[in-house]
């Protein structure tokens, strides 16, 4: 093996631009070791039988896929964890749900816990470490309801000796929202589809209310019949007064010349009477 001396090598600056453009003459270097000073430890104590101390690793990738809401089923995912961390394979998974999510995060036990009875598709069989499954599940009547809720899932895994993954994530499954939003467009249907038939209803009152069409012909024809005679009647009354400042003129036009004739004999009379005097004063 070739050795380099430290004369060797040519120390610069990282920062330093100087000579930058200088191109330099390179060649693979051979095969080499580097070493280094760790320093010093001491074990104090030791037990030689002290077993499996090490849990599995932690499941905190378990998300729901679908929840549906008139089958009440749940499709979840997660990767199976190691018996020692990631490393083996574990015994057992246990997986826990509920719907009060802040005493799930404090106590996982809190849950109720799946079994293989409500298994649907998959099983709760832990496959290799690292390998993603998937699983589908049926919940129990305890978790349906009728209004829009939540429910939560989480999942353990325990090894040979009894260890217990630590830690855990909480994946929520949401029923109801699509059934209820469903519920009212079919509620929105109903109430046009019932307005709509009392909009029909009233109108074919209306329609029943309305006379026949002989009834409306003989009516209009005694409205036409009333209206003409009250036409008449009016039109003659026109007439009459149209007449009557006539005939009352004639009238006090006649009655002026007889007053007037009246007093022309009168006074004709008179003058005979005087004449007549006159002529019998002079005969005597």
């Amino acid at each position: 093996m070739q050795e380099f001396e430290p004369e060797n090598f040519d120390v610069v600056d990282k920062n330093s631009t100087e000579g930058a453009e200088e191109e330099f003459e390179t060649k693979p270097a051979n095969k080499f070791d580097r070493s280094s000073n760790g320093g010093a430890f001491r074990m104090e104590a030791w037990t030689p039988d002290v077993g499996d101390v090490i849990p599995p690793g932690d499941i905190t990738d378990l998300k729901v896929l679908s929840a549906d809401t008139e089958t009440m089923q749940v499709t979840l995912e997660f990767t199976t964890p190691g018996d020692d961390l990631d490393i083996g394979n574990v015994t057992s998974l246990e997986l826990r749900t509920s719907n009060n999510p802040e005493e799930f995060v404090a106590n996982f036990d809190s849950g109720l816990l799946i079994n293989e009875t409500f298994i649907v598709k998959g099983t709760l069989h832990p496959l290799g470490p690292g390998e993603k499954t998937d699983l589908i599940i049926k919940l129990p009547e305890t978790f349906s309801d009728a209004e829009p809720h939540t429910v939560y899932f989480a999942m353990k895994a325990t090894d040979d000796v009894g260890n217990t993954s630590t830690r855990y994530n909480i994946a929520p499954a949401t029923f109801g929202m699509k059934a209820k939003i469903i519920r009212g467009i079919k509620e929105q249907e109903n109430e046009a589809k019932s307005s709509k038939g009392m909009k029909k209803g009233e109108e074919k009152s209306h329609e029943e209310n309305w006379p026949s069409k002989d009834e409306f012909v003989k009516g209009h024809e005694s409205d036409s019949m009333a209206q003409d005679q009250k036409n008449d009647e009016q039109e003659e009354s026109g007439k009459n007064s149209k007449w009557w400042p006539v005939i009352v003129g004639i009238g006090t036009a006649f009655t002026v010349i007889m007053i007037a004739v009246l007093i022309a004999v009168v006074i004709i009379k008179k003058s005979k009477k005087r004449t007549y005097s006159s002529v019998q004063s002079q005969q005597c």
